[in-house]
């Protein structure tokens, strides 16, 4: 009898490429990935012989052969009934709506209108708006921060953009003015109140 000579099969390596770090796991393979998709303990659908086992079976009860949990959830009683809302709750959220819409759904903010106005330390560009309004404020030595957007409506401002007439422009650059050191707080602090 001849002897067969049985070579070993060759034994495929992995081989490290650059860009692949040893560190990171390997990734799992869509086969894998369906697979175990396709198979999951919380369905089961029943055989052929088990259906006819049981016979013609109500539809209520009945779980398609292709269930999901979509389906499963379909079976399940609906919600429960809402709670009786009364009169006395209906009229309170009625009122709250009516105040949150007068309100126009904005918190309250700083009364800042009491506040004594004074020029800073740092002396702004001539003919700027800032320095229009820190010549107003030099002209009285001290100035209350209402009166002085007040004033400012008045004031003829060199830039063709200035808007003295609005009051919310008028309040962001005072507000400018001192958040940047033209124009110094001597009054009292903030307080919150209505604006």
């Amino acid at each position: 009898m001849a002897q067969q000579k049985t070579v070993p099969a060759a034994r495929r390596t992995l081989g490290i490429t650059s860009g692949n770090d040893e560190k990171l796991p390997a990734r799992p393979s869509k086969v894998g990935a369906h697979a175990s998709a396709a198979v999951r303990p919380d369905v089961i659908v029943p055989t052929a012989a088990q259906i006819s086992e049981v016979g013609e079976a109500e539809p209520s009860t009945a779980v398609p052969a292709s269930s999901s949990s979509a389906a499963v959830a379909k079976l399940s009683p609906g919600p429960v009934a809402p709670v009786a809302w009364s009169s006395e709750e209906e009229a309170g959220f009625q009122a709250l709506l009516a105040r949150r819409k007068a309100a126009g759904y904005q918190r309250r903010g700083k009364d800042v209108g009491g506040q004594i106005l004074r020029p800073g330390d740092i002396k702004p560009n001539p003919d700027t708006v800032v320095a229009t309004i820190v010549g107003i404020v030099a002209e009285r030595g001290q100035i209350a921060r209402d009166e002085l957007t007040g004033l400012m409506a008045s004031a003829n401002f060199p830039h063709p953009k200035a808007q003295p007439s609005d009051k919310g422009w008028c309040q962001g650059y005072v507000a400018g003015a001192i958040r940047n050191g033209f124009l110094a707080v001597d009054g009292p602090a903030a307080t919150v109140g209505e604006a």
